[in-house]
């Protein structure tokens, strides 16, 4: 059996352009370098669109969304990683497996997620934050507010609720809170300072 000769520089293409991409971009490249976009689609490390492009509708990845600049709409990746250090902001609904970002207003729906601040409704197995202006619902929902500028403590639900914020509302089977009168209680635990 003969070949396809168009299906082979495709398959060639799919194999070599993002291991070109990866090693000049380290994840970040793009075919197009632009200030912003209305939709944003790739399979990590490639992307239509640099990382550097502020997305303003969809952004969905096959493999895993990698973002420096701002994104508002939607966004759909397994794993969602938006630059720490740029101050990036997400706003709307992200859904992945794992998240991590500096600063989420919205939904954001994953089954581990970390973000710096939550200013919205952030559900998942593990819920991780800086600080919780929002809700976090999941089975273990976590809140430090150590190393954040403004430590909300917000609303955790779930299972396991852990927080040292110096306020906000925990209801679930076990909750935690170093600053709350009674620092470990079941079903319900508040603090205010």
């Amino acid at each position: 059996m003969k070949p396809n000769k168009r299906i082979l520089p495709l398959i060639a293409a799919v194999v070599c352009m993002p291991i070109s991409v990866y090693a000049h971009g380290l994840g970040k490249a793009g075919l197009i370098n632009a200030d912003w976009t209305p939709i944003q689609v790739g399979a990590w490390p490639f992307s239509v669109f640099s990382a550097e492009t502020k997305v303003y509708g969809v952004n969905f990845d096959l493999l895993g969304a990698y973002q420096e600049d701002s994104v508002c709409g939607l966004t759909i990746a397994p794993i969602n990683v938006f630059n720490m250090a740029s101050s990036t902001d997400t706003y709307g609904v992200t859904i992945g497996l794992v998240s991590v970002m500096e600063s989420h207003t919205g939904l954001l729906v994953s089954l581990a997620s970390g973000v710096d601040r939550n200013c919205g409704l952030q559900v998942g197995v593990f819920s991780g934050a800086w600080s919780n202006c929002g809700v976090q619902f999941g089975i273990v929902n976590d809140i430090d507010t150590q190393r954040a500028e403004y430590g909300c403590g917000g609303l955790q639900i779930g299972l396991f609720n852990n927080s040292n914020a110096r306020s906000g509302l925990q209801i679930g089977l076990l909750n935690h809170n170093r600053n709350a009168r009674f620092p470990w209680l079941p079903l319900v635990n508040f603090a205010m300072r």
